[in-house]
């Protein structure tokens, strides 16, 4: 029962839906509901991976933008405006990884 929700689940059904699934199964409320709290609890493990992975490149982002503006800030080149928009879209994306980490 679990891996046939798992299945319906993966394509992007909600937790509801493969709820209601199960029901017309003729599943007692007994057998779904550790089901669905499993699925839910792989949901949560799924968005924590993704969000670390997003710190990670939103760091890297950051730090690359931020060596590279050190490096080219004696010369007065242009090209530190764009490095800043590296940088920014680092923590935008480090910030988003932090939240899906946190569970928001």
């Amino acid at each position: 029962m679990l891996e046939a929700a798992r299945r319906m689940y993966e394509p992007g059904i909600d937790l509801d839906t493969v709820r209601f699934h199960l029901y017309e199964k003729e599943f007692s409320k007994e057998q779904v509901d550790p089901v669905i709290e499993v699925l839910r609890r792989w949901n949560k493990e799924e968005k924590r991976k993704k969000g670390l992975k997003k710190i990670i490149y939103g760091a890297s982002f950051l730090a690359a933008g931020l060596l590279a503006s050190l490096l080219s800030f004696r010369e007065g080149s242009p090209v530190i405006y764009v490095l800043f928009g590296l940088m920014t879209a680092g923590v935008m994306i480090a910030v988003k990884g932090l939240f899906e980490v946190l569970g928001g």
